[in-house]
């Protein structure tokens, strides 16, 4: 079952604009002798949503991120199914060798674009030297005899569950005008009007990089001049109520199953109660079948399991205010280095 995605991540245009592209241009017409020397000065790899890897690491993680990467990505997969790599024979590997064949082949062949994976590199090229986290979000790492042992992925900020509490959040009517509901309608389509400070040679390359980030699901940015006004705004609006978040509350509260008794609420023939245990299958039956349900169920778990009900509202909302927090931080690293802030949409 596929899920959504949404990502905010700080990125630095005017890199991308006066030498990512110039770049990418050299790749797309054979010549890697620039890229070659930009990453010989690299230490990070990033993907994402997998930002800020060492790109030297031990031959176990180097397997392990392989093995993930291919079981959770088809065109991944595909990749190193085009370009076979040699397995690594010391105790540190380097991500970057992944590409080796494909270079190998970008110098040999007349027509660079119509090569199978490009789109992995430039999707590796573009987030490792556009874009970055900040502060506070790096990869988890330790060190044992120099080499990096790495233990945590970055995922997504917004995944499948967050969505509906976020925008809930940032378009509720009871915010303060002009922070949180500005943010959200101040998104400019991507690349916007880069296309009026390039060189003509450039052009196709923007197109070509364009359309590669679109179907990564990169279709809108906020420019510097934006991200640089709200990090200046109060935007640490208060939780109120959101549903969402309660909904997810209702979830990890029904784990396992509680006792209920469902003479309360009004049940369709077809769903059976035998169990006299509600679990959030069970719920979402009940409240689909008739929206009345809901309140009535709410109501009466806030009643019978005041305790757990308590404890899992308090773990939802700590980890969405963490969630608004991180966006925060990110807002103002942007800022403080004059960048803009890429949204990504899958």
């Amino acid at each position: 079952m596929s899920t959504q995605k949404r990502d905010y991540l700080p990125f630095n245009l005017t890199f991308y604009t006066k030498q990512f592209l110039p770049l990418w241009n050299d790749i797309l017409n054979g010549n890697i002798r620039p890229v070659k020397k930009l990453l010989s000065q690299t230490s990070h790899f990033s993907r994402w949503p997998y930002i800020g890897y060492p790109r030297l690491m031990s031959t176990f993680d180097f397997h392990y991120f392989i093995d993930f990467h291919s079981f959770y990505d088809r065109r991944f997969q595909s990749f190193l199914h085009h370009y076979p790599f040699l397995p690594p024979t010391s105790e540190i590997a380097d991500l970057w060798g992944l590409f080796d064949p494909l270079f190998s082949l970008i110098e040999t062949t007349e027509d660079v674009a119509s090569l199978p994976g490009l789109d992995i590199l430039h999707h590796s090229l573009f987030y490792t030297l556009c874009c970055a986290l900040g502060p506070g979000e790096d990869v988890f790492l330790r060190l044992r005899d120099n080499v990096h042992i790495v233990r945590r992925h970055h995922f997504v900020l917004i995944g499948d569950d967050e969505i509906s509490p976020w925008y809930e959040y940032i378009k509720h009517p009871d915010r303060i005008p002009g922070h949180w509901e500005l943010f959200y309608s101040s998104m400019q389509a991507f690349p916007h009007d880069l296309a009026n400070v390039l060189p003509s040679h450039l052009m196709k390359t923007l197109e070509h990089s364009t359309t590669l980030l679109q179907e990564n699901g990169v279709n809108w940015f906020y420019p510097f001049e934006k991200i640089n006004v709200f990090s200046k705004s109060d935007l640490s609006a208060p939780l109120l109520f959101l549903h969402g978040v309660f909904e997810l509350c209702i979830r990890d509260a029904l784990k396992g199953g509680l006792p209920f008794n469902f003479q309360l609420v009004t049940c369709q023939e077809d769903i059976d109660t035998t169990s006299n245990l509600l679990d959030y299958f069970l719920y979402d039956q009940l409240t689909t079948f008739k929206e009345e349900n809901t309140m009535i169920i709410h109501s009466e778990l806030l009643r019978q399991y005041p305790e757990r009900m308590s404890l899992c509202l308090k773990q939802q909302e700590d980890a969405f205010l963490e969630l608004r927090n991180r966006l925060l931080r990110r807002i103002l690293f942007a800022a403080q280095n004059e960048w803009a802030l890429l949204f990504l949409s899958c």
